[in-house]
């Protein structure tokens, strides 16, 4: 098993449930290889991590979730930054 951990910080707590809640319906493709990844969020930390039976898939995991994270704090930065 390939394991990996990642902790984003959000400006709020606020923020980081606002991505939460964005990329939590996002689930994982079930293509006949085991992937599983848990998503939280405490105090103004993302946390993620994911367990796979292969690199590729952890990676491929990881890349989809990291861009669609970019999007939600660009979108997040557009429409409720702090001022």
């Amino acid at each position: 098993m390939y394991s990996m951990n990642v902790e984003i910080p959000f400006e709020t707590e606020r923020h980081a449930k606002i991505a939460l809640n964005s990329v939590i319906q996002d689930e994982e493709p079930r293509a006949g290889t085991h992937i599983e990844r848990k998503i939280s969020v405490e105090r103004n930390l993302l946390k993620v991590s994911w367990e796979a039976e292969e690199a590729r898939i952890l990676r491929t995991s990881a890349q989809s979730l990291l861009q669609l994270l970019v999007l939600v704090t660009q979108t997040i930065e557009q429409f409720d930054g702090l001022e």
